[in-house]
């Protein structure tokens, strides 16, 4: 990263930004708070590449580093950066002392299995409603129009965060 000098102002402001608004605007299309993560999943590879720029944060900025991972990462440590390529941050951040402290908060043993059960039960509970509705006739053009917003969208956007997790 240091082969591409970009003004430190300017990587702060991109850091800033990213920290702190929902540059995609998708919180709206994941409106329920447990879905945060996966509303902002493209803005956090964002983040997780722009960082190395400014290394002195992953390094020292404890509070701003917890910040970051509390928001974006609270229960993604495995990610996707770009097109297929994923990430550990707890193996790839182990060298800044800020960021693996900031990730080490989310990897303490009895948070990995909370969310292990709850993605557990969300899948049993999901496959039970998935199926019933991939039965043949049941997702006929009416049932659609009449049921997306009631049923369908909540079921497809707890689908997508359970698989993705």
């Amino acid at each position: 990263f240091s082969r591409i000098l970009i003004k430190e102002s300017v990587v702060k402001m991109i850091i800033g930004r990213l920290r702190s608004d929902d540059v995609y605007q998708m919180a709206a299309n994941y409106p329920a708070p447990e879905h945060r993560s996966t509303a902002l999943s493209t803005q956090a590879a964002m983040l997780y590449v722009i960082l190395f720029f400014q290394a002195s944060l992953l390094k020292n900025e404890s509070a701003a580093m917890r910040e970051i991972v509390d928001k974006h990462f609270p229960d993604n440590w495995i990610i996707n950066w770009y097109m297929g390529f994923t990430v550990d941050l707890s193996v790839i951040w182990a060298p800044y002392k800020a960021a693996r402290q900031a990730i080490e908060n989310i990897l303490s043993l009895d948070n990995i299995k909370h969310q292990t059960v709850l993605y557990a039960r969300k899948l049993t509970s999901l496959n039970g409603e998935l199926k019933g509705l991939l039965q043949e006739g049941v997702l006929t053009e009416e049932y659609v129009l009449d049921h997306i917003n009631g049923k369908l969208l909540p079921v497809m956007r707890d689908a997508n965060v359970t698989l993705r997790w």
